[in-house]
């Protein structure tokens, strides 16, 4: 999710950056292999001083990203409206003060912290499109495709453990029903195939409709109901544990980095 993440922020960038600053950016994120996440949650408000504050802002991986882009309003009279905007900043040209710690449950070392982000109103690029039409142009379909993906990685990983342990016990009398776990083993391995397809399929023909992914969560549940026990353990060959909370994760960690609108989450349709 780290990657999914960071690929539709700079998917954005290519897609609504508009001048050499955004070119060069590119560049320099593939040379110097930059980490770029968002700031949604709260916009920051621009054109009420020096810098603009957002506090109680979510940022994944926040603290070792390099880039961020971040939603920024424009305050009344600055002759922007009310519809909130985009910025590309770099890290070292704010100020990001973290203001609480959150554990995630283990999602891949990824914390929710929240942060008051303090933005210079000098500081980055505007990008000419407002926030809401590259969310619904870019960042929502981008996420639903990459984050997809990673739920069938996940399922891939859950259905391989599962088989081995099949393999590995079922021959040795260890494994109860061992015709039926391989037949659910089977059926599993062909949802996982057609979700890939699907998601193949969408993302050479970008933002057509919605992705029909694969319910991670239920696969790797049947994936340790196939391990017993085994597949409970945090540590071992067949341990699911970290599978488990990951596939629980991807819907709350897509939330957390395109934030919230006025009329609810912006990432409902996942």
């Amino acid at each position: 999710m780290v990657l999914a993440i960071h690929q539709a922020m700079v998917f954005a960038i290519s897609r609504h950056g508009s001048g050499g600053r955004f070119d060069r950016v590119l560049c320099e994120i593939a040379d110097d292999q930059l980490l770029v996440t968002g700031c949604f949650r709260q916009p920051a408000r621009l054109g009420e001083g020096s810098s603009s504050t957002t506090a109680g802002a979510t940022v994944l991986f926040g603290e070792e990203a390099d880039v961020v882009l971040t939603r920024v309003g424009v305050a009344d009279g600055a002759g922007g409206g009310h519809e909130d905007g985009l910025a590309l900043v770099r890290t070292d040209e704010i100020a990001l003060r973290q203001e609480s710690y959150g554990d995630g449950l283990g999602l891949r070392g990824l914390g929710w912290n929240t942060y008051s982000l303090e933005v210079p109103d000098h500081a980055g690029d505007r990008f000419c499109d407002r926030f809401g039409r590259v969310a619904a142009m870019t960042l929502e379909p981008a996420l639903r495709l990459l984050s997809g993906a990673a739920g069938v990685g996940i399922a891939d990983t859950a259905l391989d453990t599962a088989g081995r342990f099949v393999v590995d016990h079922g021959s040795l009398g260890f494994v109860d029903d061992w015709s039926e776990h391989a037949l659910e083993l089977a059926q599993s391995e062909g949802a996982r195939d057609a979700a890939w397809d699907c998601i193949l399929g969408h993302a050479r023909n970008f933002g057509d409709c919605a992705v029909a992914g694969i319910d991670s969560g239920s696969t790797v549940a049947s994936a340790m109901g196939i391990c017993g026990p085994a597949g409970y353990r945090e540590t071992g060959e067949f341990g699911l544990g970290r599978q488990l909370r990951d596939s629980l994760g991807i819907r709350e960690m897509v939330v957390a980095a395109i934030g919230i609108e006025r009329g609810g989450r912006i990432s409902d349709r996942f």
